[in-house]
């Protein structure tokens, strides 16, 4: 899902609070990280009151702006506001380090650890942000039901036709509920030589499913240009001198970002015709259209979609 929601549906979604979280986190923490390197550029005589402030203050003015804009696609909301909190106060301190202070000192013995704690929180922000984020509520009006009733419409939809097989235990008589054990779906990867896994456990005291997944390739052939470089996170530009791979190997943990309009429409459709209808209409759905489903079927079911890197 990439493409913007429209504005009738900005307005009739539900409002999931992360975002409201999110902001005012980014908000708090950029204008901190502002007000301490100002602070200290004054301090130390290093700038004018006025010059630091006004700079230190371009990072706050960023993620005002990225907060109050209309971005209805979650996605680019995400991917924003984390470029505007790693980013931006990183080149203020690239800026600080090359204001001179007047008897000579050197900046690094205060922007270095200040780096170590920024490089601590961005990675911090981002682990919360892959649960939080991705958290479904409940549906509006949807009477919660037991757990053992939720575990039998998770484990019916093996039977449904839906893009998925269920791995584990398959009871529907709660006695795998109460050993731990935890629902396995191995959604229709896109190729072969893939695998796409859905953990889920529920939580019968919070009302809530945790969701853990998890994709494999064992000898697949590269989805694209990105993934035959082999380059990952932090490495370097790829080597052109390198061929491109062939087949690659991995497995990676993710947190899938719920399209809220593709989650109406299969909600609305179980509500009209049952969630068994909706699981057969959803043969042609691709390995995130089979996603909602199961989120679809949690949230209707009057539990939580949670998200988490383990379950």
């Amino acid at each position: 899902m990439h493409a913007r929601l429209s504005s009738s549906w900005c307005d009739s979604a539900p409002a999931w609070p992360w975002r409201r979280t999110a902001a005012c986190a980014a908000l708090a923490y950029v204008g901190l990280a502002s007000a301490a390197l100002a602070g200290w550029l004054v301090a130390t005589g290093r700038a004018p009151a006025l010059h630091a402030a006004v700079i230190s203050a371009l990072p706050l003015v960023l993620v005002i702006w990225l907060v109050v804009r209309h971005q209805t696609d979650d996605r680019q909301f995400v991917v924003q506001l984390l470029s505007s909190i790693g980013f931006a106060p990183v080149l203020l301190g690239f800026w600080a380090a090359g204001e001179a202070a007047p008897g000579g000192a050197a900046a690094w013995p205060v922007l270095l650890p200040a780096a170590v704690l920024h490089a601590a929180a961005f990675v911090a922000t981002v682990f919360w942000l892959g649960t939080a984020a991705t958290r479904v509520p409940a549906a509006r009006g949807s009477a919660a039901v037991e757990a053992s009733e939720l575990w039998r419409r998770l484990t019916a939809l093996q039977h449904s036709g839906a893009r998925c097989t269920l791995h584990g235990p398959g009871s529907d008589t709660g006695d795998a509920l109460e050993a731990g054990h935890r629902l396995v779906f191995m959604l229709h990867p896109p190729g072969p030589a893939r695998s796409h896994g859905v953990f889920m456990r529920l939580d019968p005291a919070r009302r809530c499913v945790h969701v853990a997944e998890r994709l494999g390739a064992a000898g697949a052939a590269p989805q694209d240009a990105d993934e035959a470089s082999l380059r990952r996170v932090g490495d370097p530009l790829p080597d052109t001198a390198r061929p491109p791979a062939q087949r690659v190997w991995g497995m990676t943990r993710q947190a899938t970002l719920i399209d809220p309009q593709r989650l109406a429409t299969l909600t609305q459709r179980m509500a009209a015709s049952g969630v068994a209808r909706a699981a057969t209409d959803a043969t042609a759905l691709d390995a995130e259209g089979t996603l909602t489903l199961l989120c679809a079927v949690v949230t209707t079911s009057g539990w939580d979609w949670s998200p988490a890197w383990t379950v």
